[in-house]
């Protein structure tokens, strides 16, 4: 994976991680945040080195998923590249993230 995949699959993690369980969360932030290893993790949660990699084959899929389906990451691209003052965006992501309905 190269640092671009990375990145976005980090971004999407960001978006999305409310949408995943805690071991979710945890396994793909220890290895993508803290850079642990797979058996390192493997280790920390007393599981096999096999089913770590699975969880994060299977994180990554669901969150490739739920941005196909929901298109926030389209939608924030959409909202950064308006022609707008950075504090108008500020003001515009505020209100997205409070999930109020402006008619946006």
């Amino acid at each position: 994976m190269n640092i671009l995949e990375r990145l976005r699959l980090i971004k999407l993690f960001n978006l999305y991680q409310n949408l995943l369980t805690a071991k979710q969360k945890e396994i793909f932030t220890s290895y993508y945040f803290y850079d642990l290893s797979l058996s390192e993790i493997s280790e920390m949660n007393k599981s096999s080195r096999s089913f770590v990699q699975a969880e994060l084959r299977r994180v990554k899929d669901k969150l490739e998923d739920y941005e196909n389906k929901l298109k926030l990451e389209e939608k924030l691209q959409k909202i950064e590249n308006l022609d707008l003052k950075k504090e108008e965006k500020t003001q515009v992501l505020a209100i997205l993230e409070r999930g109020e309905d402006y008619g946006l």
